[in-house]
């Protein structure tokens, strides 16, 4: 809460390797740690001013235990406090993530923190597939029409656009800079549509609500405390808001209190 990330730490241990068994599960009676390695990756960008909380609050008792060799050609994100590897990535057209962190609630309190979802939601962000090193979709506005860039010797006959369910829809050709661009000729409703090239895939195009309808990273905190707005600070919040408060026990309280008083009145007013 403070503001950013201590600088990263590259003399964390690396952990004892086992020749006969390199990986192995375990679980301990004290909880461990994890510590974020590369603080520039973009997965922690959303947390690094410290407003969105520290994806690194969580404490682990359950876990696989293996040394970093045995992740050849991957990129360590997140490690435990004994170097044991937490969160890794190989990257190739997309990302593979090696997620080291247990959910159980016996065994890790992680999943109830409120930086957990916002967390996953950057992982899968950051993993979107790439096509020829771009990114194999194209996002687009309601009301827009869905675009796609292809080589200037593409027929308009060999494209073909389809919804979720399989329906063609109508295209038109463009000229673009240095290629063709295709699109749709009606704005699509909201929804994932398949781009396809002599009936092979090529790519996805996507209309979504605007980010700023859904992106908090837009409140500031002065916004978030007017009234009308409620910040969850824990899991306890979070489940309080999901699934509200059972007031009949306060209401059987307040009966109570009522008829003690009313009795004792009584036995006063009869006394006098």
């Amino acid at each position: 809460p403070g503001g950013g990330f201590p600088p990263s730490d590259p003399t964390l241990p690396e952990p004892p390797t086992a020749p006969a068994a390199p990986l192995r599960h375990e679980q301990s009676a004290k909880p461990h740690g994890v510590k974020i390695v590369d603080p520039d990756d973009p997965v922690f960008q959303l947390f690094a001013g410290g407003e969105f909380g520290d994806p690194s609050r969580g404490r682990f008792r359950e876990r696989l235990h293996l040394p970093r060799s045995a992740l050849p050609g991957a990129r360590v994100l997140m490690a435990y406090d004994d170097g044991v590897p937490a969160l890794a990535r190989l990257k190739h057209n997309g990302s593979f993530y090696f997620w080291n962190m247990g959910l159980n609630p016996e065994f890790s309190n992680w999943a109830s923190h409120v930086e957990f979802l916002p967390f996953l939601a950057e992982l899968l962000l950051g993993s979107r597939p790439s096509l020829n090193g771009q990114a194999a979709y194209t996002e687009h506005l309601p009301g827009e029409p869905v675009t796609w860039s292809a080589g200037r010797t593409v027929l308009v006959s060999d494209m073909e656009l389809r919804n979720r369910i399989g329906q063609a829809l109508a295209v038109r050709r463009g000229e673009g800079a240095r290629s063709l661009r295709f699109a749709s000729l009606e704005p699509p409703a909201i929804g994932a549509y398949e781009w396809l090239y002599r009936d092979q895939h090529i790519g996805y195009s996507v209309v979504n609500f605007p980010n700023v309808e859904s992106d908090l990273r837009t409140m500031t905190h002065e916004q978030v405390k007017t009234e009308g707005s409620i910040l969850a600070g824990g899991g306890s919040t979070v489940r309080r808001l999901r699934d509200g408060i059972k007031l009949w026990p306060y209401f059987l309280a307040l009966a109570l209190c009522l008829g003690l008083v009313e009795g004792a009145a009584l036995i006063w007013i009869e006394r006098t």
